[in-house]
């Protein structure tokens, strides 16, 4: 799509909507979406939500920067805890490492 298409379908679906209400996105979510990062999620007038990302591919939540003075950068927050789909990963490699242990005790 060229510059003037995009522009012409984010202006269709965005101008003259209003914001109905701001969070910041769930630790279910980004635990759901594979994110470390919680971003802000702005909800539109006609039900549709805004979801900030790092980038177009969805790698995790992003940054929203701004020209308020004393609001330069709303962040994306950090998940407390170390997300599922990483405690499943590290659960997978111990058990992975306490298997080769064993073989090798076994072999001497």
């Amino acid at each position: 799509m060229t510059e003037a298409t995009w522009t012409e379908a984010v202006v269709d679906k965005l101008v003259g909507k209003t914001i109905k209400s701001v969070e910041f996105m769930s630790t279910s979510k980004a635990d759901e979406w594979m994110w470390s990062k919680r971003p802000l999620t702005i909800r539109l007038s006609d039900g549709h939500e805004l979801i900030i990302s790092m980038d177009d591919e969805g790698n995790d939540g992003g940054s929203i920067f701004t020209s308020y003075e004393d609001l330069p950068t709303i962040p994306a927050l950090s998940v407390a805890r170390i997300p599922a789909f990483i405690r499943q990963r590290q659960h997978d490699s111990a058990s992975a490492v306490d298997k080769l242990r064993e073989s090798q005790q076994r072999l001497g």
